[in-house]
């Protein structure tokens, strides 16, 4: 998420927006259990890393499986 959100700083997501809308950016579970943060690009359907990280991958929607924990809808970092 280092390419949105600086380390150490917070985002708020909202639980009950997990319906998924291109463009939008999502923590999401994945196959491991692990919190993810990740953008949803519909053509074709996939979530996105936001992460400089090579080893953060695309999620392929009906390929590996994932739960969306809610919508990211706020950020902000100290100054």
């Amino acid at each position: 998420m280092d390419l949105l959100v600086d380390d150490g700083a917070t985002v708020i997501i909202d639980p009950d927006d997990r319906v998924l809308f291109s463009n939008r950016y999502y923590v999401v579970l994945n196959a491991e259990g692990e919190a993810t943060f990740k953008q949803f690009k519909s053509d074709p359907a996939r979530l996105v890393p936001c992460s400089s990280n090579p080893s953060h991958k695309e999620i392929l929607l009906g390929g590996e499986s994932f739960d969306v924990v809610g919508r990211i809808i706020w950020r902000a970092a100290r100054m």
